[in-house]
């Protein structure tokens, strides 16, 4: 059978990571992290400034996904309950929500404490305690101890991933993010999850001394982060601009009403 997967994701969500490094930025931009540290520490990197700068828009995110990347969304809360009949400790699916710390950003798949509505789209966890917060209020929750990171890869990648080392896996990167968003973090499982495969399920469990390596590569990845944010922001002020008299969001509108009309 053909499966055509399609998935939206939350609008305010996206535009709530747009603040903060992400895993799959890290890894976006690992190469021309690696690039920039054969330059003089004070050079600036045109991969960092442009990412940047991106962040800084204010254009209207994609909320649509299709194929894989959907697939992965809509199997999540499937993968979790299949985890939690089959093994333990217990989770409690997570979707749409980042908690962020220091400049990063984690969007956990699941936690070990349950998501309520009341949380919105961003949570915010203490540098200490790792209790989490909701910004501009009081209100605090414990501090998650247990993580799982779900892959509902297609058959082939999920099929390749049960034979790779514990060592050479690349959601190492996104783990790595787990714990430097959670200080309290004790391990995280990482469930491989294909229902059609002849190996339908998988895990390996990750502690934070496994991830020391990576964990000091996002560690610099962040300080050139947050430098990079800090330049564009200053080019922001002191630049001299001309100032457009349309927003992106009227031209596309009118764009869209011409298409529809054919005036």
């Amino acid at each position: 059978m053909n499966y055509i997967w399609k998935h939206d994701v939350s609008e305010d969500w996206l535009r709530a990571r747009k603040d903060v490094l992400t895993a799959s930025e890290i890894r976006s931009l690992l190469p021309e992290f690696k690039r920039m540290l054969k330059k003089p520490e004070d050079a600036l990197s045109p991969g960092f400034f442009s990412f940047c700068g991106a962040k800084l828009s204010g254009g209207i995110p994609d909320t649509s996904s299709s194929g894989a990347a959907a697939r992965g969304h809509i199997m999540e809360p499937y993968a979790v309950e299949d985890w939690n009949h089959n093994s333990s400790p217990t989770y409690h699916h997570w979707d749409d929500i980042v908690i962020k710390r220091n400049g990063i950003g984690y969007s956990p798949d699941g936690l070990d404490i349950e998501q309520i509505p009341e949380m919105g789209v961003e949570l915010w966890a203490d540098n200490k305690s790792g209790k989490l917060k909701i910004p501009g209020r009081d209100q605090t929750f414990r501090a998650p101890t247990r993580a799982i990171e779900v892959k509902c890869y297609e058959p082939k990648q999920h099929m390749k991933s049960l034979i790779e080392t514990k060592e050479e896996r690349d959601e190492r990167l996104q783990v790595a993010v787990a714990f430097m968003v959670l200080p309290k973090l004790q391990y995280v499982d990482v469930l491989w999850y294909c229902p059609e495969a002849p190996v339908p399920m998988h895990f390996d469990q990750y502690k934070r001394e496994d991830l020391e390596a990576e964990i000091k590569v996002i560690t610099a990845m962040l300080k050139m982060f947050h430098k990079h944010m800090k330049r564009v922001k200053e080019e922001a002020k002191s630049y001299w601009k001309m100032e457009p008299h349309y927003t992106t969001k009227q031209i596309y509108d009118e764009y869209i009403l011409s298409e529809q009309t054919g005036i």
